[in-house]
């Protein structure tokens, strides 16, 4: 338990310093211009809180921990961080895709890399933290 602790809060950690840069700096280039009226001002910080927890959750509970306990190597922690990424991401933007009138492709493609980027970047330094910390 001690681990599932440590390694959820190096997680949280790299992935809300990422996401806060990819955010403050994309807003106002990428998601205002396409996302017009649709946009929350300000955010719902409770709702935007209850999904990190649970997506940093389900990151650490399905890929890091067995990530570190069968040592697995880089490759796979990449490739499992990614698809979990690109499989979170890809249900929220193409369910948006399907039902938002007005959602543009351009946002949905940008958020999926993105989602897949952040979330196999996380996975990474992640697991590098907590090797390079003996646990």
């Amino acid at each position: 338990m001690k681990r599932f602790g440590l390694t959820f809060l190096i997680a949280a950690g790299v992935m809300l310093a990422l996401d806060g840069i990819w955010l403050s700096t994309m807003s106002p280039l990428l998601y205002t211009p396409m996302m017009g009226s649709l946009l929350k001002f300000p955010p719902d910080y409770v709702a935007a809180g209850i999904f990190y927890v649970l997506y940093i959750f389900g990151l650490t509970w399905l890929v890091l921990l067995p990530a570190l306990e069968q040592r697995q190597g880089w490759g796979a922690v990449a490739f499992r961080s990614g698809l979990l990424g690109l499989v979170a991401y890809g249900t929220y933007d193409l369910t948006a895709q399907s039902v938002i009138a007005g959602w543009q492709w351009k946002l949905t493609a940008i958020d999926m890399a993105w989602g897949t980027f952040l979330t196999l970047t996380t996975g990474l330094a992640t697991v590098f933290l907590v090797r390079a910390m003996g646990k």
